[in-house]
């Protein structure tokens, strides 16, 4: 983490695994991610977020890949230092070379966030 200014995080993060699969042929997965988020506090209790996200997953034992990516912004309202306020837009989209397994998502969420 960065804190470019005492108001503003830049996040980056990344990961990979060795995961199972049900795809007859592959022995399992490996999972790479990479994401980078940038957090700003307008005030002490709004921050806005914008973030990135590319990942990749590999079937071992096939010509099978997959590549995720989603871009997106966030927005927290904390009404008190327990109860906080979210609303969220992400755009994802997966390429696979898996004849139709490609997709575009558009993700809409609010909720409420409940931290002890």
């Amino acid at each position: 983490m960065w804190t470019p200014t005492p108001l503003t995080t830049v996040t980056l993060r990344g990961s990979a695994e060795l995961g199972d699969t049900t795809i007859p042929g592959s022995s399992g997965t490996t999972a790479r991610r990479v994401g980078l988020e940038v957090a700003h506090a307008l005030r002490r209790n709004l921050t806005v977020t914008g973030f990135t996200t590319f990942g990749r997953t590999e079937y071992d034992g096939q010509d099978l890949r997959e590549n995720l990516s989603t871009i997106g912004a966030r927005i927290e309202y904390k009404l008190t230092r327990t109860f906080a306020i979210r609303a969220s837009f992400t755009h994802e989209r997966l390429n696979s070379t898996n004849q139709g397994s490609d997709y575009t998502a558009n993700v809409a969420q609010v909720g409420l966030r409940i931290q002890f």
